[in-house]
This record gives structure tokens, sequence and C-alpha cells, in this order.
């Protein structure tokens, strides 16, 4: 018989609680009280992203979706937080144990690569349904993260639309945190809204286009265009125009 994959989707919220030190860099990131405070605010509670998840007999995919965001203050500020350990999209591997990231710094093109973790998990025997479907709950640690899954055993694969997988089925609620250093911590929620049967195989092809970089060099990469952009900015400005 022939196995039976699906479509999920999924509310991503990203949630980051200030400590003293992520405090004072906002101080002197943003001068102004109220802004500052607004900011603060938001990325304690952002607005939800969406994403769809979709997977087969070795691969999956999540993917960010697009939408009109309605989270602006009358001071025209706004937050959108996504998935902390790969961004707006990601090609997991099960048998490579990698995800694969497409990213664009302005106009360069980027493959982003990291390791995903098969976790142990332990079930603590609390069950409840989500979208009419029996789920257990399980927990672990996984090096600095903290996490809560709730699983399908009905559903026999044990993937999750984040890079952490390994209970006894599918993974259709998600919750972990994490410390981020002269930052303050990170929760991130992973729930599904909607679930249903492909109607045949995803054909899920691994991505192949984009300077080939690891996950956590990105940071880089995007300092080191921005520096140069500014140097642009500030060269233009200085000439004289008569």
């Amino acid at each position: 018989m022939q196995a039976q994959f699906y479509e999920v989707s999924f509310d991503v919220q990203v949630q980051t609680h200030y400590n003293e030190k992520g405090l004072k860099w906002f101080e002197e990131w943003e001068e102004d009280p109220k802004d500052r405070q607004i900011l603060i605010e938001l990325n304690k509670n952002p607005p939800v992203e969406n994403y769809k998840f979709i997977f087969d007999e070795n691969f999956s995919s999540s993917t960010h979706e697009t939408r009109i965001n309605n989270s602006q203050t009358e001071q025209n500020i706004f937050v959108s937080k996504f998935a902390p350990t790969f961004g707006k999209n990601a090609f997991i591997d099960y048998k490579e144990n990698k995800f694969w990231a497409n990213t664009d710094v302005y106009d360069d093109k980027y493959l982003a690569y990291d390791s995903i973790y098969k976790v142990n998990f332990q079930d603590t025997g609390k069950t409840k349904e989500i979208l009419g479907i029996k789920v257990k709950e399980a927990v672990a640690k996984q090096g600095k993260y903290d996490l809560i899954a709730w699983y399908a055993p009905s559903i026999k694969y044990n993937y999750s639309p984040d890079i952490f997988y390994g209970t006894n089925g599918l993974i259709l609620e998600l919750h972990y945190k994490f410390e981020v250093e002269d930052e303050g911590e990170v929760l991130v929620s992973w729930k599904s809204s909607k679930i249903k049967p492909l109607k045949k195989n995803s054909k899920l092809v691994k991505p192949t286009k984009g300077k080939v970089v690891k996950f956590s060099e990105l940071n880089a990469v995007w300092e080191e265009a921005n520096n140069k952009l500014n140097a642009l900015y500030n060269d233009n400005d200085g000439v004289d125009k008569k």
C-alpha cells in the first residue's frame, strides 16, 4: 500500500524577551523612547507568520507564505520574525541530516545549509487532539534548546516543520526556547492550523542555485553587504553636485 503524505499549514510565532544587555542595545539603536518601547513590545509579541510544510519518504519542505502585514502601528513600525533556525524556507534531507535554504542578500543569491537534529524525545503521558487527530506530548533537551512536541502516532513519519525531529509520529505542534547572549530568551511556537492529504507524491526537489555558505555565516554576509552599501552611500553623498 502506498504511503500517505500530507501538507500541513503552521502558524509560527517567534518571541524575544530581552535581558538588560538587549535593552541597552535598543537604547543605543533607537533614541526615541516611545518608538523603542513599541519595538520591544512587538518583538515580545510579534504577529504570527504562516508556513506550509510538506513531506515525502526522505525529504520535507517548510516554506513561508507571504501575506499582507497588518501589524503596523501609528508610527508605521512593524516587525516580521521568521523561523530562527532556517529563515523563510528550508528543504530538509533526512538521509544527509541537513537542511538547505535559499536566501537573497539584495541581488546576490545564496544557498545556506546546516545540520538537522534527531532528538531523543521522551513521552510525558499527556494527550490531546489537534485538528481532530490524537496527539501525544514529548519533551527533550537538545544543546541550548528546550523542546516540547505534540506528535501524531497515527502518522508514522517522525518529521517536523523545523530542524528538530525524532518523535514516534508527525509533529503537529512544537515549542522551544533558547538563550541568545547579550540579547535575551527566544521562544518559538509552531501550531498546525490545517492538514490535508496529498493526492500524489510531493516530488520535493533539492535546491541547487546560489553561492553555498553555512547558515551561521549569513549574518556576516549581510553585514558585509550593508557595509558596502553604506560606504557607497557615503561616497555618493560626499560628491560635489553642481
